[in-house]
């Protein structure tokens, strides 16, 4: 299975991307919230979506919500974020 994990801290991101290695999930790893919404726009089945809150350009919290409308919109399935 694949995570996404939207991170812009590069220390952060390397002990989220080891953890989640160790539990066998492959890792996609972007640094903001436009990014994060490109990857799952892109039609990668993501188990999940690991999100920071705070990032450049668009923080987590405005990926969620946009990520969410984009879903009620286009009747996909609910990624976990």
């Amino acid at each position: 299975m694949k995570v996404l994990v939207a991170e812009d801290n590069a220390i952060n991101l390397k002990v989220v991307h080891a953890h989640l290695r160790a539990l066998g999930y492959d890792v996609d790893a972007v640094n903001d919230g436009v990014a994060a919404l490109d990857a799952l726009e892109e039609g990668h089945r993501y188990a999940a979506v690991i999100m920071d809150g705070q990032m450049p350009n668009m923080d987590g919290y405005e990926t969620t919500r946009a990520q969410r409308e984009r879903e009620t919109q286009s009747g996909q399935r609910r990624v976990p974020i």
